[in-house]
């Protein structure tokens, strides 16, 4: 049973990034990704809601 359902995802990932490579990312998910990679910016510059929470050196 384990194996019916490892090879389902399997198969089902794999046509999900077959289509992702074909058609590319749509336009909400680059905007989402857009605004994950900025928030990772200013936290990694101390620009983040948390930053002042932490103890400096």
């Amino acid at each position: 049973m384990r194996e019916m359902v490892r090879s389902y995802f399997a198969a089902s990932l794999d046509r999900y990034v077959e289509r992702l490579n074909d058609t590319g990312l749509p336009d909400r998910s680059l905007d989402a990704l857009r605004q994950e990679l900025a928030a990772h910016e200013d936290a990694a510059e101390g620009h983040d809601e948390l930053s002042s929470l932490l103890p400096r050196p």
